[in-house]
């Protein structure tokens, strides 16, 4: 269950990411091969959308990685999935009540995908 009040190491671990981010980018450049990886819009029967919270990057995006978004509409859900070390929350919402953490990126590629938004070159 998420707690809307946000404790001082949330906002310490907010305000460092951006920087520690791009270090472990730099890190991960240079250490490991090129890895591939998607992310897909999965909306359920309702139209809702499928969203994950991580736990070392801030925000609500579109599950897995990137490179190439699939949309998916037919699926089945095994029993709710329950938080681990890498995704603390998950769940659908509808594009009209994203939670406020939703990143940017992913509100961009919804909008492109659900609304016929301009497809971006860049995330």
């Amino acid at each position: 269950m998420r707690s809307d009040a946000e404790k001082p190491i949330d906002r310490l671990v907010r305000a460092a990411e951006p920087s520690l981010r791009r270090l472990l980018h730099l890190f991960w450049r240079f250490t490991r091969a090129l890895t591939m990886g998607v992310r897909a819009v999965v909306i359920d029967a309702g139209g809702k959308v499928f969203l994950v919270r991580h736990s070392y990057v801030s925000g609500w995006h579109l599950p897995r990685d990137h490179v190439a978004v699939f949309v998916v509409r037919v699926f089945r859900q095994d029993p709710a999935v329950r938080p681990n070390r890498e995704i603390v929350e998950s769940g659908f919402f509808s594009l009209d009540a994203l939670p406020k953490e939703t990143t940017p990126g992913t509100r961009r590629r919804l909008a492109e995908v659900l609304e016929g938004a301009p497809v971006a070159s860049k995330w």
